[in-house]
């Protein structure tokens, strides 16, 4: 489970504006791709554990589409909606949702993605399950990206070292941890950090749990 103080830590964070629109749209324009490539005509999309979602915020003014951005903190969302609010992205809704029972709220299919950026490595391999299995109950795909572990990425986090993370490398996120899923697409990418996008589609096939269950 995720017990990082997230408010203190994003509280740090200053308010987005409308100049770091192309900065995002230029930095993660590999997830934006993958992103992209699962919308439907719908477009409709859920960032579950959004953060003060800067990141999708800017996805959904670049691509028009709608989002609905959930965390489980009333004081994160508070952040999310004056992000929203101070660049205009009119079509972004945010809700107070806890993304572990994410089918007692929506239908089967009721969007076409469930994105997160930086929220799996904060967990361990049986709730990485979990929580994959639940976003695929309401969605045909979902498009994650977590950091790995690398040299970089070690010099990269000292700034944050009070957050607690699992590193895995990409053969173990792939090789095991997600293992049990219609893995449709990977690649790994150097943004401010070496991270691994992941887009993963639903089927109607049971996932096993990990049996990789300390961090590394």
């Amino acid at each position: 489970m995720d017990n990082n103080n997230w408010v203190a830590h994003f509280a740090k964070k200053p308010a987005m504006t409308k100049s770091d629109i192309l900065e995002w749209k230029h930095e993660e324009r590999v997830f934006f791709s993958h992103v992209e490539q699962q919308l439907t005509e719908r477009r409709r999309i859920l960032e579950a554990g959004c953060g003060p979602a800067c990141r999708m915020i800017a996805f959904c003014i670049e691509y028009d589409v709608t989002a609905l951005m959930i965390d489980r903190s009333h004081d994160i969302i508070r952040m999310t909606m004056q992000n929203r609010d101070s660049v205009g992205a009119h079509g972004i809704l945010c809700e107070i949702l806890d993304f572990f029972a994410l089918q007692d709220h929506f239908q089967a299919g009721e969007f076409d993605v469930v994105t997160h950026h930086g929220v799996l490595e904060h967990y361990e391999p049986d709730e990485i399950v979990q929580i994959l299995n639940v976003q695929l109950s309401i969605a045909s795909s979902v498009v994650f990206a977590v950091p790995i572990k690398s040299s970089f990425n070690d010099h990269y986090f000292q700034s944050s070292a009070h957050i607690s993370r699992n590193f895995w490398t990409q053969d173990e996120w792939l090789g095991d941890i997600l293992a049990g899923f219609d893995v449709t697409a990977s690649e790994t990418v150097r943004t401010n950090k070496d991270e691994l996008i992941v887009s993963i589609k639903g089927d109607k096939t049971p996932r096993r749990q990990s049996s990789r269950r300390n961090s590394l």
